[in-house]
């Protein structure tokens, strides 16, 4: 047992947390959350995240949510140093690269992946459809 428990969903946001905990070359466990399958909505995950998301890191005993602060917090505890430390510049972009992916680029795929989270009626997801994959195509 490590110090470190990923709590991740399959195709799901938290895949940026796995990718950047594999790269860290920190030891450190997955415990998959089934999102799909409402495990995150279970007493049990709501216990480690009371907002019911993934991801979260278990570090010892806290509890660390956000994929922004998890990269962050895993960048800087890595050995190989994945967040730049001596140049405030290059540091500040690049949080500004997290903060694109998961606020900007995260957020576009919604229409596309969660329409019942904007509109209430399946008939017209494939209306979303057209209007959410433009704009997906459309960030730069």
């Amino acid at each position: 047992m490590t110090d470190l428990t990923l709590f991740a969903s399959p195709r799901a946001c938290s895949l940026a947390c796995h990718i950047v905990l594999e790269e860290s070359g920190l030891p450190f466990d997955v415990r998959i959350i089934k999102i799909r399958e409402g495990q995150h909505q279970t007493d049990a995950y709501l216990r480690v995240n009371p907002w019911g998301k993934v991801p979260a890191l278990q570090i010892g005993n806290e509890i660390l949510t956000e994929t922004q602060a998890i990269l962050s917090y895993v960048g800087d505890s890595a050995p190989t140093g994945l967040l730049p430390r001596d140049d405030a510049l290059s540091r500040a972009r690049a949080h500004e690269w997290m903060s694109f992916l998961t606020a900007t680029v995260h957020i576009a795929f919604r229409p596309l992946f969660k329409p019942h989270f904007l509109i209430g009626d399946p008939d017209l997801y494939p209306q979303l459809l057209e209007v959410g994959i433009p704009n997906l195509r459309s960030l730069k």
